[in-house]
């Protein structure tokens, strides 16, 4: 497998979250949505941020 593990994680607790989501909204229940939006808004944005951090690192430095 060649995916990092913190971004591996980040995205497990995403999906996690999104299923939280969509479980509260079948149920009715207001507390399972509200955990599940900010759980899923939380990790996509760590995510992004690992993603992008991690691009910028590997960017070639230019050549003098």
């Amino acid at each position: 497998m060649d995916i990092p593990t913190c971004k591996f994680i980040h995205g497990l607790l995403f999906i996690l979250g999104l299923v939280l989501t969509v479980g509260g909204i079948a149920t009715g229940t207001n507390g399972a949505l509200s955990i599940g939006l900010i759980v899923a808004a939380v990790n996509f944005q760590q995510w992004q941020k690992w993603s992008n951090q991690r691009d910028a690192s590997n960017q070639e430095k230019p050549k003098e």
